[in-house]
């Protein structure tokens, strides 16, 4: 019998190819073959993982026998568990290099053979391979934006070809997304948000493709003033690290965790995923990132399931049912130990809901919710006591362990936490890298007893002199050094955006919407109340007379103001959530069309209100038509109250601004000083607001006299309707406009 030199199966004495992998029998068996195995390129298999050296071991292959040989690498080299010097391998061997990176050793041996040439002799070599989350395909991706059976590849005759197997978040190719398409060996293939190349799917095992790596290569970041928040930075992070991000106060440490996920781009400089250029392709890598920042992002009024639920539908809803989205909910409120919250509403500080630590897994769990293969998060155990911290740093460490990394900054450096760490980036001022290896190894480093003790360490040296003693060192060279990837980038040729559904998102966002509304019970009563009762005050203060002027002014001025104030903190109250939904993909008329659905239920309802109780006294001469153009007018207002949220800093910022624009509606509406008492210039200076427009459209059709009474012209019917059709439309665009620009700042 004949030994495999890959697999190790057995085959007939004359067999030129392997029964059970396909791989070349080599005739000259007995020459001795060596693969060099290392982050440095120049290595035949080159892993540009952290904790992986640049010659980390070399695989010997001789008669039939492979062995292995570690070369006195950093983090060791390790077979079934056991720290190796030398050690012939076996079939079925586990060789990890380090602890963390799982060796495909058998896959690798292949490298240097020479290529099968297509015939009838290796049509038992394989041909097809299934990529997907089921266990039972070829490769697995386990994670749950991957379908179960998402593509495959196949040979047809000399070339390979990759097919979608109707998946739900689609399969692209450099980019692109595709059915049916040719594929050549470096070109990027990207599912579920995991690239990998057609190389790595042949010489990988069957899960090697759901752990990413990133690499920062010389990241530097200014501000639009000059000045260097980040100098010249380079990590190597591979999957299954759980990485600390310290550093004193002005370090740079937000800036590099936002470099790193892509939310702001670097001034010089790019940050790599599997090869491919997340600075370049952005949204190539939208539901890879998890992004968790310090601020509560949460509605209150939801219960934690209710809260989870709507997250999975706007993300994934018209991807999967409700049943399996609601088995994804219930496995995240296991996974973060949140069984007796799940169905008690979120509530705030001020009015007692869940607890501080039980609020920090909840914006965790929307996360989780899509299965992130990159987790970043912003002080996640601030503000917590010491148990529910170790609580939550447990859960990360848990994450981490499952091949998914997880990155955090924190000022709560401590034995306890150092310890759930694998790895711990230290910045020191102005943006230097001081340190990037081993949490374990973080306090001697910097010649401290304890990690508490790694700040005053810091104050010993500048800030340059530390980032040239860590570029001199070995820690720089295992895991910071950069051009040492494996993946050669292949040009994008078009960039595309995640998957998205915008009607479906449409209808969560509104479906939530109206639930936070109908909770907040007070704000709601209120809201309903103001129109009834402005309207029996008209009743009661005005008489019943020819010109109708006084109650339509108010009519008017009710409209616009409730409007405004109905949607002046819509957009700023939930600013930091909006953003982080971006990251995600929400689409923008998606969200701006779930407000307008609640919204202007509410201007229809008031106006119907304003409309029934009035008309019983005044007897205006076109109930109807004053309705639509009240309709009309509260509609242009709310469109205006979003535009003040979404510009205002703070809800209080916003209530300030208010009455700065509704106290000029009244004034020059035109009947606090009649229009054709008003000087030229404050007549056109009138013309920049709704009122004088809608005033005098309502007059024209709700009176017989009034329009002349004031100066108003009978005859400018279309032309208010025009002005306040054009005002509803630059308040619209401006809205889309900043919006649009939240996520950049």
């Amino acid at each position: 019998m004949k030994k495999c030199g890959k697999c190790g199966g057995n085959n007939e004495e004359g067999a030129k190819f392997c029964a059970d992998c396909g791989a070349q029998m080599n005739p000259g068996s007995m020459d001795r073959r060596v693969i060099t195995v290392g982050r440095h390129p120049q290595n035949n298999v080159v892993i540009s993982a952290g904790g992986i050296s640049n010659k980390h071991c070399e695989l010997i292959v001789q008669g039939g026998a492979v062995t292995i040989r570690d070369l006195t690498s950093t983090n060791g080299t390790y077979v079934n568990g056991a720290k190796i010097t030398e050690k012939q391998l076996k079939s079925g061997d586990n060789v990890m290099l380090g602890k963390l990176y799982s060796f495909d050793w058998q896959s690798a041996i292949r490298v240097g053979e020479a290529p099968v040439p297509p015939s009838a002799e290796t049509s038992s070599a394989k041909g097809v391979y299934i990529v997907g989350r089921a266990p039972e395909c070829d490769r697995v991706i386990d994670n749950f934006k991957v379908s179960r059976k998402h593509c495959k590849l196949y040979r047809d005759g000399n070339s390979w070809f990759i097919q979608d197997l109707g998946s739900s978040n689609g399969t692209f190719v450099n980019g692109r997304r595709v059915t049916r398409e040719a594929v050549q060996p470096r070109d990027i293939i990207t599912v579920g948000g995991t690239p990998f190349t057609l190389e790595q799917l042949m010489s990988g095992s069957k899960v090697s493709l759901e752990g990413l790596n990133i690499e920062a290569l010389h990241l530097t970041f200014n501000t639009n003033e000059g000045k260097k928040l980040i100098d010249d930075i380079s990590l190597t992070i591979g999957p299954g690290q759980f990485i600390g991000l310290i550093g004193p106060a002005g370090a740079g440490k937000t800036t590099l965790m936002y470099l790193l996920c892509g939310i702001n781009r670097p001034t010089h400089g790019d940050v790599k995923i599997n090869g491919e250029s997340l600075v370049r392709n952005p949204d190539n890598f939208k539901g890879v990132f998890g992004y968790v920042p310090q601020d509560d992002i949460l509605h209150r009024e939801l219960e934690v399931t209710e809260s989870l639920m709507y997250t999975g539908k706007l993300r994934l809803g018209h991807k999967f049912d409700d049943s399996a989205i609601a088995e994804r909910a219930t496995s995240v409120i296991q996974k973060l130990r949140l069984e007796e919250a799940r169905n008690v509403r979120i509530g705030s500080p001020e009015k007692k809901g869940i607890s501080g630590g039980q609020r920090k897994k909840v914006n965790l769990g929307q996360e989780l919710m899509t299965d992130p293969n990159i987790l970043v998060l912003d002080e996640p155990t601030s503000g917590l006591d010491p148990k529910s911290d170790k609580e939550v740093m447990t859960i990360l460490r848990g994450i981490a362990d499952t091949g998914r990394t997880v990155l955090l900054t924190t000022h709560n450096i401590s034995e306890s936490n150092f310890k759930f760490l694998t790895h711990v980036i230290v910045l020191a001022k102005t943006g230097k890298l001081a340190y990037f290896g081993p949490a374990s190894e973080a306090a001697a480093w910097f010649g401290a007893n304890d990690v508490v003790d790694i700040f005053d360490s810091l104050e010993k040296m500048t800030p340059e002199q530390w980032k040239e003693k860590y570029r001199k060192s070995a820690y720089y060279s295992n895991y910071a050094a950069p051009d040492t990837t494996s993946i050669r980038n292949t040009p994008v040729s078009t960039v595309n955006r995640a998957v998205i559904d915008p009607f479906n998102q449409f209808l969560t966002l509104t479906s939530r919407y109206f639930t936070i509304k109908l909770r907040d019970t007070w704000n709601l009563a209120f809201l309903l109340i103001q129109a009834p009762v402005i309207g029996l005050l008209i009743n009661l203060l005005f008489n019943d007379n020819d010109l109708k002027i006084h109650p339509v002014f108010i009519l008017v001025i009710s409209t616009i103001w409730l409007g405004t104030s109905n949607a002046v903190r819509e957009i700023v109250n939930e600013k930091s959530i909006f953003k982080r939904e971006r990251m995600v993909n929400l689409s923008i008329g998606s969200y701006i069309g779930s407000k307008f659905a609640i919204l202007f239920l509410f201007s229809i309802l008031q106006s119907l209100v304003l409309i029934a109780i009035t008309t019983s006294k005044f007897n205006f001469s076109n109930e109807v038509s004053l309705f639509g153009v009240l309709i009309f007018t509260s509609f242009t207002a709310t469109v205006m109250g979003l535009l003040i949220s979404a510009y205002a800093k703070t809800e209080a910022f916003a209530l300030t601004i208010l009455p700065l624009v509704l106290i000029p509606t009244v004034i020059f509406g035109g009947l606090v000083q009649p229009f054709n008492k008003m000087a030229e210039g404050v007549q056109a200076f009138a013309a920049i607001w709704l009122s004088r427009w809608s005033y005098e459209l309502s007059l024209i059709i709700a009176t017989d006299k009034g329009t002349e009474a004031l100066g108003f012209s009978e005859n400018n019917t279309g032309l208010d309707l025009a002005v306040i059709g054009l005002m509803f439309v630059v308040f619209l665009v401006a809205l889309v406009i900043r919006l649009a620009g939240a996520e950049r700042r």
